[in-house]
C-alpha cells in the first residue's frame, strides 16, 4: 500500500547560500514528491513535503546531509494532516 504522508521539516545549520533549496527541490521532484521549500530569517530552511511515505523518508534522510557545501546541524520533523493534495514543488521566496 502507498501510504501518503505530509511532513514539515525545519533544517538548521549552514543551509543558506549553498544551493540547499535548489538541490532539495531536484531531489524531491526526482522522488515524485510535492510541496515547497523556503529560507527562514533565522538562517534555517523549512520544507513542506507530501507524498509516498517511503519516498518522503528518503527525502528526510537526504535532508540530514544536504548538498556538499552545506553543514546540517539539526532536522526537526512535524507530521501534518493532509488538508488537500499538493501538486508540484516550489521554491518559495519571501
Amino acid at each position: 500500500m502507498n501510504e501518503i504522508v505530509c511532513l514539515r521539516i525545519k533544517i538548521s545549520g549552514m543551509v543558506q547560500g549553498v544551493g540547499f533549496r535548489y538541490q532539495l527541490k531536484k531531489t524531491a521532484v526526482s522522488l515524485g514528491l510535492c510541496g515547497w521549500v523556503r529560507n527562514n530569517a533565522d538562517g534555517s530552511v523549512t520544507v513542506l513535503i507530501q507524498g509516498n511515505k517511503d519516498k518522503v523518508l528518503d527525502l528526510v534522510d537526504w535532508s540530514r546531509k544536504g548538498p556538499p557545501m552545506s553543514m546540517v546541524a539539526s532536522v526537526d520533523i512535524t507530521e501534518k494532516s493532509i488538508e488537500h493534495e499538493l501538486t508540484g514543488f516550489d521554491i518559495v521566496f519571501r
